[in-house]
């Protein structure tokens, strides 16, 4: 059997959709030229592109240096993958434990590994646009993990307990398409909304304004007129949903949100989407619909308003980072780590952390997929929102 159809078949065992494109590739075109097999002392390496047989010598030699390493081999190029399988050494690439292959459409082929890897050191060395794809997969998968690091028990308390005290419940979807063209203003808690809140009080009726999360409090205090609250976090800190005065304004949220907030709320309760975390859910006799509400609860705010057919959505406090001076808007003191620093859209160094990265991330390709209408970033500060004026 030829050295290429033989590494082929072996490369079917481990990523059968790669072989079967490969397999179907007509008129392969000649690669480019590879850089040096990387240099890293992390236990998890994530490489774009594949060499020649001096190139999987060197990769080779980095996996046999420690039982702990493992390779992540990432190639869209398919007409590579030709040259690289025609080569004998390439077999043990191929056949080796701790290799996987990836072609195009990656993500879905490296999430099995991602999970058998968690909080592993790891570095991956391709072009700007591959690290980020790389990123984001690690982070939303680690983040995801976190959300059940105590097996969910808090999370599941929360939902149990709102459903027994849900009698008051409407489907919030009842409302979608009801305001059509009628602007939505996102209001979150970072520093730059104190900069907006006198504004915010001078609109009246001229938008909906959607109250998120820690949001509220500075919010409340300013006395700025508030149509609908937003909660999603099942760990909400109390004292500042209690010193809140948005009573008895419309609640979104979603039933794995704290109960003690949960129960804070007097007005009207509208349940949007289940979580997809617990079966516990279908009890509530509401038509509950699964909804991408994203990471936190500027996301869950603006799938409402899309929903809701607002037009524009605008970003008001949205700064997803935490500036040295002061975390959040209205002196509250930051209550969880920021340990990644970065610059601002304004070139400020500034702190922040995976789930706002996430959330930006989600904010950035929510705005591009839904064209039809118009997003603005009206935050006078925070992180920069790509693709959003």
């Amino acid at each position: 059997m030829p050295v290429y159809d033989k590494n082929l078949l072996a490369l079917e065992g481990k990523n059968p959709l790669l072989a079967f494109q490969l397999l179907t590739l007509k008129n392969p075109a000649s690669p480019k030229k590879r850089e040096p097999f990387p240099k890293s002392t992390a236990e998890v390496l994530y490489v774009e592109g594949i060499g020649d047989e001096k190139w999987i010598e060197k990769a080779l030699d980095w996996i046999a240096s420690d039982p702990k390493r493992s390779l992540v081999l990432i190639e869209e190029n398919l007409s590579a993958f030709h040259p690289f399988l025609s080569q004998a050494l390439a077999e043990k690439i191929v056949q080796h434990p701790r290799v996987v292959i990836g072609g195009s459409s990656f993500e879905e082929t490296l999430k099995p590994f991602v999970w058998s890897h968690l909080y592993r050191p790891w570095e991956c060395h391709g072009n700007p646009a591959m690290q980020g794809r790389i990123a984001e997969l690690v982070l939303g998968i680690e983040l995801t993990v976190c959300l059940y690091r105590d097996f969910g028990i808090p999370q599941l308390m929360n939902v149990f307990s709102n459903l027994l005290a849900s009698q008051n419940v409407r489907s919030g979807e009842a409302l979608f398409g009801k305001f059509t063209k009628i602007p939505a203003l996102i209001c979150g808690a970072g520093p730059s909304l104190d900069k907006s809140l006198d504004t915010l009080k001078a609109l009246g009726n001229q938008a909906l304004l959607f109250g998120g999360g820690s949001a509220l409090l500075p919010l409340s205090r300013a006395g700025v007129p508030m149509h609908f609250a937003v909660a999603l976090d099942p760990e909400s800190p109390r004292e500042r949903f209690f010193e809140q005065t948005y009573f008895d304004v419309p609640l979104f949220y979603q039933n794995q949100v704290s109960h003690p907030l949960f129960m804070q709320s007097q007005g009207p309760k509208l349940c949007i989407g289940e979580s997809g975390s617990f079966p516990l859910e279908e009890w509530l006799d509401l038509p509950l619909s699964p909804c991408d509400v994203g990471w936190n609860v500027a996301t869950f705010a603006t799938q409402i308003a899309y929903q809701l057919g607002c037009d524009p959505i605008l970003f008001v406090g949205v700064d997803l980072c935490c500036s040295p001076e002061k975390a959040y808007a209205g002196g509250m003191e930051e209550l969880r780590e920021n340990p990644l620093v970065c610059t601002d859209r304004l070139g400020n160094r500034v702190t922040t952390r995976p789930d706002f990265l996430m959330a930006k991330k989600w904010l950035e390709t929510f705005a591009k997929t839904h064209p039809e209408r118009t997003f603005l970033n009206a935050s006078e500060g925070g992180l920069e929102l790509e693709g959003i004026k």
